[in-house]
């Protein structure tokens, strides 16, 4: 992607020199002018709006549509989006009267036909493009674009997901980051960007009793072990099935003995020599994957870890290849990489784990009861697994991809808009709203053994000052409370943002902005500037620091952002004890650890119930309001209300947490959606006519998620969208 000089980026981000363009009726220099400005923010509402524009008055209607849907969606005033909608609407009238459809030049390789898929991999200054239904091999210069291939214009359904927009993918090297994968065109949400199967995958040993070993998913009544040796236990018995596993059969069973991460890399070698048929240059392997390690950065007895397990690997690899395996100091040391490798790149199949409260789908997937289910949806890893392309996408704690599985095959799909060159990055695990900063950082250098230094971990975001963070002591003040180690992290953060590369403009952080611009009273920054992450910096700091004194600009802030201190109100600057505060958690906490012990068994009781309301009323009066504590309370006390048969109040309960989560998560997460069917179900059974819209809007998020796969993966979906159907028919 071009660089913009700060003429050029004055111009592109400029909303008056856009119009004006087009009143002169320069269209292209328009289009060209909404383009740089799309890559330098891809949520300012106004260049996609101008770009819009642009587009009918060029008479592509098509992609005009859908500038003007992408900036209704981006646009932050009600009265903005008003007036987008009904020029919208005067569009969309326009474009189904016309008897011309114009096709924009991004689908000119429809000329391979409709169904073929395009990957492009890069290769120094080439790219190859693979093309699968007419099966050739083109080989063309690096573009600066590429292009995605669809069905359809929008590759869209009117549910809002994509599964026939197969988006290709660029891979290159960033300057923090490495290599990673980018947007080499724009990409709507929900679009799918990836199908992989794995390269080698293992069971993990919890699940060895429960789960198919080739599958992964769970094992039927009729399970079938392993003919060879009756320790893999699979859903049906296939030639591959055995195949993947044959080499652990002889002798002892030490796939049973070592770790889940051992056992992965002896699948690797195995499948290795059965393509090549020898193992005589290990390091051909690691070669191959041409995965990333850390193995110089690890510590010694990491070190010393891995190469001890990778003896162990070879030797027992030896017995099923005596001859193509060798015992040396090569084999050693590569196999240590490929450890290393494993832990860095390897990903974790998950499953969710079913409901079991009452109100859940049963095995016939109806509804059990009419008491509706409020238990939290989990991940519970089942396997572990190498995707050699997959592997390349990046972490982000801010994440616009979302990785699942149906059985052990791979599917990404994106979850926010992503501009052209934008970083297409995943969660490896913490996400902002889950975690603090700094124990994102700890967790992914321990897991991982990289510093992250996505967005989510460079600019300050407000979820990070709160997730946390303890009131502040005067009443009529909503300023954050930190300790030591948070604030010691995030002025760290502030410090740093300054030097960030200029790709992180690329992440969008519209929720951030709308909350924002609720607390804010005026401000010095203009809407456009809203779009700057730099700007929103400013931004969050000008809501948190002390008031008085000369008015914050960007000119304000030096080496120190965070003005006060540790145990410091971040606005008005009142010290609060945190060590008294923290026993006063501590105690509240103690009562709810009960009711949900209380809540696991099914029985409740009124006086636990009674002690945990007091205990929230504890945490209200100590912790930030949107502390996560207090939003796991209250998710609490909506079970708790619902084992009781007290709806009301469990609706009640549940809409408190889904605000605070809404503020730590941003409000199209799939946490939010599953909070959402939640209290959907509560809302039909107390006869809430919200529970369509509740529902509604859940389905819409499962689906940005997951796509067509929602309806098989979570099939108690399908029945709340009966269900409610049902209820608004019959109270009409």
């Amino acid at each position: 992607m071009y660089e913009l000089n700060d003429v050029g980026s004055s111009i592109a981000t400029n909303p008056s020199a856009l119009c004006s363009l087009q009143k002169m009726d320069l269209q292209l220099e328009s289009l060209r002018d909404c383009n740089r400005a799309l890559q330098i923010s891809s949520n300012y509402a106004k260049a996609w709006y101008r770009r819009g524009k642009a587009n009918v008055s060029m008479e592509i209607f098509d992609d005009a549509i859908r500038d003007f849907q992408i900036s209704k969606h981006v646009e932050v005033s009600f009265n903005g989006k008003k007036q987008i909608d009904d020029e919208l609407k005067v569009i969309q009238h326009q474009h189904s009267r016309s008897n011309t459809v114009n096709e924009h030049s991004k689908n000119k390789l429809d000329d391979y036909g409709q169904d073929t898929i395009l990957f492009m991999i890069s290769q120094e200054s080439t790219i190859l493009i693979f093309c699968i239904a007419s099966s050739k091999t083109l080989r063309t210069p690096a573009p600066s674009a590429m292009v995605r291939v669809s069905k359809t214009p929008y590759g869209g359904n009117h549910l809002g997901y994509h599964d026939d927009l197969i988006q290709v993918k660029l891979h290159v090297t960033t300057s923090n980051k490495g290599r990673g994968m980018v947007s080499p065109t724009e990409i709507p949400p929900s679009s799918l960007i990836h199908v992989e199967e794995p390269y080698a995958v293992v069971i993990l040993k919890h699940c060895r009793e429960t789960h198919c070993h080739y599958c992964l998913n769970e094992l039927p009544v009729d399970k079938v072990p392993c003919p060879s040796c009756s320790i893999p236990l699979f859903s049906e018995l296939r030639t591959e099935n055995v195949h993947e596993h044959k080499h652990e059969c002889d002798g002892v069973h030490w796939p049973a003995i070592l770790p889940s991460e051992i056992v992965l890399a002896g699948r690797i070698v195995a499948k290795f020599i059965a393509q090549r048929g020898v193992f005589a240059d290990a390091s051909n392997l690691v070669d191959m994957l041409n995965l990333s390690h850390h193995f110089p950065e690890m510590h010694t007895d990491s070190k010393l870890e891995c190469i001890i397990y990778s003896i162990i690997l070879l030797s027992c690899l030896q017995q099923f290849f005596p001859s193509q395996v060798e015992i040396n100091g090569n084999t050693t040391s590569q196999i240590a990489i490929l450890i290393s490798q494993i832990r860095t790149n390897s990903i974790s199949i998950v499953r969710m784990k079913s409901f079991d409260a009452p109100g859940s789908p049963d095995k016939g997937e109806r509804l059990s009861s009419v008491i509706p289910f409020t238990c939290n949806m989990e991940q519970v890893r089942v396997g572990q697994a190498i995707y050699t392309t997959g592997s390349l996408f990046n972490h982000s704690c801010k994440p616009n991809i979302h990785a699942y599985f149906n059985s052990r095959t791979l599917f990404i799909r994106a979850t926010s808009f992503a501009a052209v060159g934008c970083p297409l990055e995943l969660s490896y695990g913490p996400q902002v709203g889950q975690l603090d900063c700094k124990d994102r950082l700890k967790l992914l250098k321990d897991e991982y053994s990289f510093n992250c230094q996505c967005s989510g971990c460079s600019i300050v975001h407000i979820s990070d000052l709160v997730i946390n963070a303890f009131c502040c002591i005067n009443p009529n003040c909503r300023g954050v409370v930190l300790d030591r180690s948070i604030f010691n992290c995030e002025n760290t953060k502030t410090k740093d943002f300054l030097t960030v590369d200029d790709q992180i403009i690329l992440e969008p952080i519209m929720q951030i902005d709308d909350w924002m611009m609720e607390d804010l009273d005026g401000g010095w920054l203009d809407r456009r500037e809203r779009q700057n992450p730099l700007a929103m910096c400013y931004q969050v700091l000008a809501i948190i620091a002390p008031l008085g004194g000369a008015p914050i600009t960007p000119n304000s802030f030096t080496d120190s952002f965070l003005h006060a201190g540790p145990s410091h109100c971040l606005k008005c600057g009142s010290y609060c004890d945190i060590k008294s505060s923290r026993l006063t958690v501590d105690k509240a906490g103690i009562h709810f650890t009960r009711l949900q012990q209380e809540i696991n068994l099914n029985r409740v009781s009124e006086t636990t119930v009674s002690d945990a309301l007091g205990a929230l009323i504890s945490l209200k009066s100590t912790l930030h309001e949107y502390n996560r504590r207090i939003a796991e309370a209250e998710d609490n006390l909506s079970q708790a209300f619902c084992l009781l048969g007290k709806l009301e109040l469990a609706a009640e309960h549940c809409k408190a947490s889904i605000r605070i989560l809404e503020k730590l998560y941003g409000g199209n997460h799939i946490a939010i959606g599953n909070e959402l069917l939640k209290l959907s179900s509560i809302l039909i059974s107390v006869g809430d006519h919200n529970a369509a819209d509740c529902i509604k809007r859940s389905s819409k998020i499962f689906r940005c998620y997951y796509g067509s796969n929602a309806n098989t993966m979570f099939p108690f979906l399908n029945i709340l969208e009966e269900e409610t159907h049902k209820f608004v028919s019959t109270h009409l």
